[in-house]
């Protein structure tokens, strides 16, 4: 009798604690707190681990430039709006002049990030469901490159609009539009596609109207009056924006291009103009000061710190140039900085889960069993175990990047096909299902005209975000299947993309070596040996030869010497492709080079042989540079092994005139 009662007694101890275990699961405030203290500590890791030279290189010397009083656009071209400069300048003040400053800020940004990206999903899913696609996330994200780069801050801040769009339907108080278009204001001013999420809120914005006056006048049966004027005007609006998506891809229109930059905005664009025509309701002249009204307050939000920032400008009489470096400089990165998309045969990689996606019907006869789901938790443990593989590798990576038409498309139908939010009682409402699918369309761009893998990472998040809405709208998905598929990409990012290098991330994996620290005060990064090794003996060689403050040249697309060594730049440029003269003839460059070298009085020269974008030096430039500089010092990447090898970096140097003595 007494072993049955204890028997009894451990049963009932054991359901007590599994129904407080899912109590906890699926109490929001918990799962909140847990999932960003977690996260915050797993990004630890990789706060100072890896560097691409020339990157940390632009960041460091445009925060520094910004420093010693230089404006943005005005007395050196910025790549980028100009925000992120400023930013990081006031990191420089807080932390230090190094590089490991401004990822100090990065990291404050990543935790706000998740917190931000759970209550976004939260909205979708279950708490520890959200819990799970904040993990999600941020595997896909920051980890793969923790370098405080603009397009992180344009993501993030896109998430920090989301979370205040859907503030704004909860409660539907205008004050949260301005709050969202203030955020769009300041991801411009980080980098130019900022404007992609102020696109995005602005498709939302119709969306939502269609949506509200449906809803306030549910009970008219009858025809609404003027329906074909506001009908008309959302297809006016629509294809304004749809031309605009077309000039800006017109540089290079590839299959795959269309594919995944402006078959998403069709499918959007043709399913507002149809939601309007079908359920458009009320008085055209209401609705468009309705909608007036909300898209004005949005775009007064825009226009709060954009205009803070250029009142800066105007008082320089630099508005001409910061409209020459934001618009038009920008032009030759579509010509030097293009990377391909992939080919069309990586779609096939995509196919299950299309076959996942668009028929949950059939899938429901097979996947309401536990079994399955157990199969599919199998199947992604294999594929993670065997996920470094590069055929496996290659497969996982493009059955996930041309997964925003397929979204677009399916939440487009999903929307089409709800009758009322009766019919979306267990998933997000049809309002939110919208604007995470347009956001993720819009984001998406960010990988244009550069489609290197790095740039999928920086979209990813929303991406994410658009599949599970999409998923949860449709009443008979196989969730349990999706489930599995979700726990196998996130194995699949933290085993083989957080650990793998940056430079071949999408491609194949390669692991990082990050173990070696570059022991300069200006760096506090840990890399890999080699680059180690090369930057700490090229940078002293500078140094050796040079005086702090001093200005030394620097060729090709090496800004990180300039930085790393403390010495002054006296170009306005840090690649070599946004020269004025870049395209001329050598000879005119040599001498214009020549000229600057001469009236700037630089002693010490450093050629990189290969930039990343503007291509190999010159030997023109070379050449004229040699005459001039007849001491120098080549540097391989591996003088121990590869002592033959190309240089990487020549430091050249000339002996200073001695300067008369002052007179007595």
């Amino acid at each position: 009798m007494s072993a049955r009662l204890k028997t009894r007694s451990a049963f009932a101890n054991s359901s007590r604690l599994v129904n407080h275990m899912q109590r906890l699961l699926n109490h929001r405030n918990v799962m909140a707190w847990l999932t960003t203290i977690s996260i915050a500590f797993y990004l630890l890791f990789f706060i100072d681990r890896g560097s691409i030279p020339h990157d940390e290189g632009l960041l460091g010397q445009s925060a520094e430039r910004v420093v010693q009083g230089q404006w943005p656009h005005i007395d050196f071209d910025d790549p980028y709006t100009g925000g992120q400069a400023m930013l990081h300048a006031v990191a420089f003040k807080l932390f230090g002049v190094r590089s490991y400053s401004l990822r100090i800020v990065l990291y404050v940004f990543a935790v706000a990030f998740a917190c931000v990206t759970y209550a976004v999903a939260a909205r979708i899913s279950p708490p520890w469901l959200a819990s799970l696609l904040t993990w999600l996330s941020i595997a896909w994200s920051v980890p793969n490159y923790f370098a405080g780069l603009p397009s992180w801050y344009n993501l993030f801040l896109a998430m920090f609009g989301t979370y205040a769009l859907i503030r704004y339907d909860e409660t539907n108080r205008r004050t949260w539009l301005v709050i969202a278009g203030c955020l769009g204001g300041l991801s411009f001013l980080f980098k130019l596609s900022g404007l992609f999420f102020i696109a995005a809120g602005v498709l939302y914005l119709v969306y939502h109207e269609q949506e509200r006056s449906r809803v306030e006048n549910h009970s008219d049966d009858e025809q609404p009056t003027s329906k074909r004027f506001f009908t008309a005007f959302c297809a006016a609006l629509l294809l304004c924006f749809m031309g605009l998506l077309v000039v800006f891809i017109r540089q290079r229109t590839t299959s795959m291009d269309v594919l995944l930059f402006v078959l998403p905005s069709i499918f959007l664009s043709i399913f507002l103009v149809s939601n309007e025509y079908r359920h458009g309701r009320g008085h055209s002249v209401e609705r468009l000061k309705s909608l007036t009204l909300s898209v004005s307050c949005f775009v007064f939000g825009v226009a709060i710190p954009v205009s803070i920032f250029l009142i800066f400008y105007a008082s320089q009489s630099g508005l001409d140039a910061f409209i020459q470096g934001v618009f038009i400089l920008p032009q030759k990165r579509t010509q030097f900085a293009d990377y391909p998309l992939p080919g069309l045969e990586s779609l096939l990689a995509i196919l299950p889960w299309i076959l996942l996606l668009i028929i949950p019907y059939i899938l429901k006869l097979f996947t309401d069993s536990v079994w399955w789901v157990a199969v599919a938790l199998l199947i992604a443990t294999v594929g993670i175990l065997l996920g470094r593989e590069q055929a496996i590798y290659a497969i996982v990576w493009n059955s996930v990047r041309p997964l925003v038409p397929v979204a677009t498309l399916l939440g487009c139908v999903s929307l089409s096909n709800c009758r009322g939010e009766q019919d979306q009682a267990s998933g997000p409402n049809r309002r939110v299902t919208f604007l995470l699918i347009a956001m993720a369309a819009m984001v998406s761009l960010v990988q244009y005209p550069y489609s290197f893998g790095i740039y999928f990472c920086y979209a990813a998040p929303m991406v994410a975000l658009a599949v599970a809405a999409v998923v949860r709208t449709q009443p008979d998905s196989p969730l349990g299947l999706h489930f599995g598929v979700m726990v196998f990409y996130l194995g699949f990012a933290m085993v083989c993309l957080n650990s793998g290098a940056v430079q071949r991330i999408g491609v194949a994996y390669v692991p990082r070596n990050n173990t070696d620290p570059i022991n300069l005060d200006r760096s506090g990064l840990i890399v890999s040996p080699s680059q180690a090794e090369l930057y700490q003996r090229v940078i002293e060689e500078v140094m050796s030869h040079s005086r702090p403050g001093e200005a030394i040249y620097a060729t090709t697309d090496c800004p990180e010497i300039y930085f790393l060594s403390g010495r002054k730049n006296p170009t306005r440029t840090f690649y070599e492709f946004f020269e004025a003269d870049f395209q001329a003839a050598p000879q005119v460059r040599v001498e214009r080079i020549a000229s600057m070298l001469e009236s700037s009085d630089i002693n010490v020269i450093v050629l990189h042989w290969q930039g990343e974008f503007s291509g190999d030096l010159p030997t023109e430039i070379a050449g004229g540079l040699a005459t001039r500089y007849p001491n120098v010092m080549h540097f391989v990447r591996d003088p121990i092994n590869r002592p033959t090898d190309n240089p990487v970096f020549s430091v050249a140097w000339r002996d200073p005139e001695p300067k008369p003595l002052p007179k007595p």
